[in-house]
């Protein structure tokens, strides 16, 4: 079957994947992959190892795209593996559904280093620059949402190219309500995943919805408590937290820093972000280093 993608958008997609091999070749191969024996059996965990990891068919991944980490290999195995996932996703061989493969990130994302997480986002903002011009954006979006909850921040690069602009406000329409706020259709996504919580405070900020010719206004704030903190997304998709101390009696500032992916997860919980806000309002000094000044 022919990549979904053609011409220089199949270089640089195909790019991007060797650049996902790369930074994953350090993974160490499973001495064995193990399955829960109701639904596993040897002959198809063992069919996993009897190749070289780029010579895996569609049909050999499979059934372990559908059960990784939850009944079949653990984080480790996921993390070898994944590499050539992407590439039979962007192959459209797989016959696991992309969202459900690409959500299996929530188990292994936030242990990657920096060069493994980059690799991937790249690939991800890539796929997505060229999916969005042909309308097969959708199933990546929602993937990349539920699985790394920085959709936003891939999609924000769509607003350079009318292109990519064009194909993002066509998406952003049909997964709107009669009101024009955002209202995701796939049926991967819940109301109470971070990943969706984040992309609908982006899609609803004032200055996207007016890049992409959408109704309605909005701030991006995802939560906010008086006088302690607000937490919102900004144009660039950074989920960031603006908390306010006080300085000495009747004198206030403010700090705001940009959320690590596992910060992120914890958005669509108010008591974890009201821990984060006390953490940094009483002792400003020591988050100094993650400082983000615009914060707009």
């Amino acid at each position: 079957m022919p990549s979904l993608f053609d011409g220089d958008d199949d270089r640089r997609v195909r790019s991007a994947i060797e650049s996902v091999y790369a930074n994953f070749a350090d993974v160490a191969r499973p001495a064995s992959v193990q399955g829960c024996p109701c639904c596993t059996d040897d002959a198809e965990t063992c069919a996993l190892l009897a190749q070289p990891l780029r010579d895996l068919s569609a049909d050999d991944l499979d059934r372990y795209a559908w059960k990784a980490v939850t009944t079949m290999g653990t984080t480790e195995d996921l993390t070898y593996f994944f590499p050539r996932l992407l590439e039979l996703l962007v192959d459209d061989t797989l016959g696991a559904e992309t969202e459900a493969v690409l959500a299996k990130m929530e188990y292994v994302y936030d242990t990657w280093p920096p060069p493994r997480q980059r690799s991937v986002d790249t690939l991800l903002e890539t796929v997505l620059l060229s999916a969005l011009t042909r309308d097969r954006a959708d199933a990546w979006i929602c993937g990349a949402a539920l699985g790394t909850t920085d959709a936003a921040a891939r999609l924000a690069a769509a607003l350079a190219e009318p292109d990519s602009t064009s194909g993002l406000a066509r998406w952003a329409q049909r997964n709107s309500d009669a009101t024009g706020k955002p209202d995701f259709r796939n049926a991967y996504f819940s109301d109470d995943d971070p990943g969706a919580i984040i992309l609908s405070a982006w899609l609803g900020r004032t200055d996207i919805r007016r890049a992409l010719h959408c109704s309605g206004d909005g701030s991006g704030v995802i939560a906010s408590e008086n006088c302690l903190y607000t937490c919102l997304v900004d144009q660039r998709g950074r989920v960031l937290l603006d908390v306010e101390f006080e300085v000495h009696p009747g004198a206030t500032s403010s700090l705001c820093i940009e959320f690590t992916p596992s910060e992120r997860r914890r958005v669509g919980d108010p008591a974890a972000l009201r821990e984060r806000a006390f953490d940094i309002g009483g002792s400003p000094e020591s988050w100094l280093a993650r400082r983000v000044a615009d914060g707009g």
